[in-house]
């Protein structure tokens, strides 16, 4: 027995990912040339971001487009975790800038003589700023909507922080003429990517091994169950997630009133847990007989499906 209703795609997902990825691209150009040139790494640095920064968020279009397609027979869950693996993906690349800026900023650490030209690094980092506020107000209202989103708001967020770290940078340098700053920025930069990064793998893979969602206690839903009139018994429950926002559960409630039963199961999960995608079977109190846990060490008598071999149900 099935309930479930899924999300509309939104089309503002691609007009918020569509306008960030086009201001962001044409912005990176500026920042990695002048980085270059200046001699400013933290300039560079958030370049080099801006650059992740733009396939991130093409690669969140490309994810939000496959997730889209309709479900097939061999694909009836659909292509949402598409979404789940760009996010992935996008952390991973994270993870590589990471270390490339690592690489350059331990090589500096033992140069005495860098010269930088902090005007001009710290011009365009301020508007490289004020790009990413532009962009960050494009993805904010979309930024809860899954997953593959929140990382490329988590790129911009990021991003924008080094952009403050890059103008600092090139302020501090005009008035003080100390250059490790620079250095200093940059490993601070790396930081913050690579904290963002560990999130994003952390809530990919948590979907991937179908993890319980954050926000729902398995625990709860099973009394909420059980605390439904005529249920005697909820056990194999599943809770998992599908993508970001799309949580299914299926679960087995011994009653002898299925249709009333099955109903305000569904109304409970949907208006207490909003899982709206619900398998429930529900099973005769017929079927079973009163037995012994040999499992337990209480001594408790439990409810036994004589059919399935060791299958027993705590009432």
């Amino acid at each position: 027995m099935h309930a479930h209703k899924h999300p509309t795609s939104g089309q503002e997902h691609g007009r918020a990912l569509r306008g960030a990825a086009s201001i962001t691209i044409l912005f990176m150009a500026v920042e990695l040339s002048v980085g270059a040139w200046s001699g400013s790494l933290s300039l560079f640095s958030d370049g080099l971001h801006m650059l992740l920064d733009s396939g991130a968020l093409l690669l969140s279009l490309v994810a939000l487009w496959i997730s889209r397609r309709p479900s097939t027979p061999t694909m009836s869950f659909g292509y949402h975790r598409a979404e789940v693996l760009g996010a992935l993906l996008s952390a991973f690349l994270i993870l590589v800038v990471c270390g490339i800026l690592l690489y350059r900023a331990i090589g500096r650490l033992g140069e005495s003589d860098v010269v930088i030209q902090a005007g001009p690094a710290a011009v365009v980092a301020a508007l490289g700023l004020i790009v990413n506020i532009v962009s960050l107000r494009l993805l904010a209202p979309q930024k809860d909507g899954n997953l593959n989103l929140r990382a490329a708001y988590l790129h911009v967020a990021s991003d924008l922080l080094g952009s403050i770290g890059a103008l600092a940078s090139g302020v501090i340098i005009l008035w003080t003429g100390w250059t490790p700053i620079d250095t200093w920025i940059t490993f601070f930069i790396v930081a913050l990517l690579v904290f963002n990064a560990g999130a994003l793998i952390r809530d990919s893979v948590a979907v991937l091994m179908n993890s319980a969602p954050s926000d729902v206690d398995p625990v709860k839903i099973i009394e909420t169950l059980k605390a439904i009139p005529s249920v005697i018994d909820a056990h194999d429950l599943h809770v998992w997630t599908v993508s970001h926002g799309r949580p299914a559960l299926s679960v087995h409630l011994i009653s002898a009133h299925p249709r009333e039963v099955l109903q305000k199961a569904q109304s409970l999960l949907q208006e207490t847990f909003h899982i709206r995608h619900t398998t429930i079977q529900i099973e005769h109190p017929d079927h079973f007989e009163i037995g012994r846990c040999f499992d337990c060490t209480d001594g408790k008598e439990v409810l036994v499906n004589p059919d399935i071999h060791g299958d027993h149900k705590h009432p």
